[in-house]
C-alpha cells in the first residue's frame, strides 16, 4: 500500500474511533446519531468490458454496506458517510472491492479565534476520460482516489462587520493507480458584511504542489475576490473571481483567470433554476495539471411529479502535455411518486466529446429507468435498467452496454433507506 494512502486511512480511522469514544464518555455533551444500511444487488450485464465485438456478459452480485454518522458538540462538528462495495462476477469467478467516503470535521480549538478543519474524500475516478467507462462498470478504466485536507487557521474579528482569516492547508491526493501528490497552501482573506444581503471578501494564497512522479514540481500564487448577494427571497448570487499564476521547476510558466460564479432562482413547488460557471486548475490522475472551464444551466420543478434537466459545456486543457477535451451535453430526468411507498424514475443523458489535437469525436448516450417500492419503513426493493451506447471514430469508442438490476436496501438502524437507483 502507498505510504501516503496509509497515513490518510489511519487519520480517517483514528478520527472515527475518537468520535465514538467521545460519545461514550460524554454522551450528555453532544448529539450523536449513526445510521447503517445494507444493499444487496443482483444484475445481468451484457458487456462487462465495453467492447464493440466479442462481448462478454456476466451475472454480477453486489453487497454494499453503508453508514452515515453525525456527532455535534459546542466545539466539534463531525459528519461521516461511508459506502463499501463488493461485487462478484459469476462467470469470471472474480471479485472486486471499492469504497466511497466523505468525512468532515470542524473543531474549535480556541473559541472565536483558532480552528482546525479536516475533510477526507474517498471515491472512484476515471483514469483516462478518453477511454470507455460507465458509472456501473467500476472496475474498468477507473481507480480509487483519496483526498485529505487538514487546515489549522485563525479567525480574527477586526470589528463587528469585518473578519480576517489566516491559515495553512495540507492536501494529500492519492490514487490507487495514477500520480499521487501533496500540496502545501498558505492563505489569507478578509471578509466584510455590508448588510444582511451583501457579503464580500478578498484573499491571496500560495500553493506548493509536489507530485510524486516525473511530473515537475510547481508553485502557484492566486489573488481573488468573492461576493454573495441576495436580490430577494428567491434569488441569490454567489461568485468568486481572481487570477492564478503557476511556475514549474523546469522553468515554464502558466497563468489564467479563475472563477466560480452561480445564480440561483427558487421556483414555487420545490423548484429552482441555477446557472453556474467555473474556471479552475485541477490535477488529473494520469495527465498532470489541467485548467478546466464548465458552464451549466439546470432546472428542477415539481413534487409528486418532479422534472430535472440540464445543459452543459466543459473544456479540460491538459496544458503540460498539450491535450484538450471538449464536452457538450444535456440531461433530463423524471421522477413520479404517486404515494409514500412507490417511486418511478427515468433519466436520459447525451454528451458529444471532441478531443484535440487529433480531432477525434465521440457521442455518448445513456438511459436509466427504475421503480422502487418500500416494503416496510426500513426496507426498499428496486428494479432498474441501465442502457449505455458510445459511437466514435476509433474502435474502442464503439460499444453498447445494458444492465438489468434487482436490489434490496435495508436500514439497520433508525434511518431511511437510500434509493437503490
Amino acid at each position: 500500500m502507498n505510504h501516503n494512502a496509509g497515513i490518510t486511512k489511519k487519520v480517517f480511522f483514528i478520527m472515527f474511533l475518537f468520535s465514538l469514544l467521545c460519545t461514550c464518555r460524554e454522551a450528555n455533551a453532544g448529539v450523536f446519531s449513526i445510521k447503517p444500511f445494507l444493499t444487496l444487488e443482483e444484475e445481468y450485464d451484457d458487456n462487462i468490458y465495453l467492447t464493440k465485438d466479442n462481448k462478454v456478459d456476466d451475472y454480477v452480485t453486489r453487497v454494499i454496506p453503508a453508514v452515515s454518522l453525525d456527532y455535534k458538540t459546542p466545539i466539534w462538528d463531525l459528519t461521516l458517510s461511508d459506502t463499501f462495495y463488493w461485487w462478484y462476477y459469476a462467470k469470471q469467478g472474480t471479485n472486486y472491492t471499492s469504497n466511497t467516503a466523505d468525512l468532515s470535521s470542524k473543531l474549535t480549538v480556541i473559541k472565536n479565534f483558532f480552528y482546525f478543519d479536516v475533510t477526507d474524500n474517498n471515491a472512484n475516478v476515471v483514469l483516462n476520460p478518453r477511454g470507455p467507462s460507465t458509472t456501473s462498470n467500476l472496475n474498468l478504466n477507473q481507480t480509487n482516489s483519496n483526498t485529505l485536507n487538514a487546515m489549522p487557521y485563525i479567525k480574527y474579528q477586526v470589528d463587528p462587520a469585518t473578519e480576517a482569516t489566516m491559515g495553512l492547508r495540507y492536501t494529500n491526493l492519492w490514487y490507487n493507480s495514477g500520480t499521487n501528490r501533496q500540496e502545501y497552501t498558505g492563505l489569507l482573506s478578509i471578509k466584510r458584511t455590508f448588510d444582511p444581503k451583501l457579503n464580500a471578501s478578498v484573499g491571496v494564497e500560495y500553493l506548493a504542489d509536489r507530485p510524486e512522479s516525473v511530473e515537475p514540481n510547481d508553485d502557484q500564487t492566486a489573488v481573488y475576490g468573492s461576493v454573495s448577494y441576495i436580490f430577494d427571497p428567491r434569488t441569490k448570487f454567489e461568485g468568486t473571481a481572481g487570477y492564478r499564476w503557476i511556475s514549474f521547476s523546469g522553468g515554464s510558466d502558466y497563468d489564467k483567470p479563475v472563477y466560480d460564479v452561480g445564480l440561483v432562482y427558487q421556483l414555487p413547488r420545490k423548484g429552482q433554476i441555477a446557472a453556474k460557471a467555473v474556471g479552475t486548475f485541477t490535477a488529473s490522475p494520469e495527465q498532470g495539471l489541467m485548467d478546466t472551464t464548465r458552464e451549466e444551466l439546470a432546472i428542477s420543478y415539481g413534487e409528486m411529479v418532479s422534472i430535472k434537466g440540464s445543459i452543459y459545456h466543459e473544456r479540460d486543457n491538459y496544458f503540460q502535455i498539450g491535450l484538450t477535451d471538449d464536452e457538450v451535453g444535456g440531461t433530463v430526468g423524471l421522477t413520479y411518486t404517486p404515494n409514500a411507498r412507490l417511486t418511478y424514475k427515468i433519466l436520459g443523458k447525451y454528451e458529444k466529446d471532441k478531443y484535440q489535437p487529433q480531432d477525434d469525436k465521440r457521442d455518448l448516450y445513456s438511459v436509466s429507468t427504475g421503480i422502487n417500492y418500500k416494503l416496510t419503513a426500513k426496507t426498499t426493493i428496486g428494479l432498474s435498467d441501465d442502457y449505455n451506447r458510445s459511437t466514435g471514430q476509433i474502435e474502442s469508442d464503439n460499444y453498447t452496454d445494458n444492465i438489468v438490476r434487482l436490489s434490496l436496501t435495508i436500514a439497520l438502524g433508525s434511518g431511511t433507506p437510500p434509493s437503490p437507483l
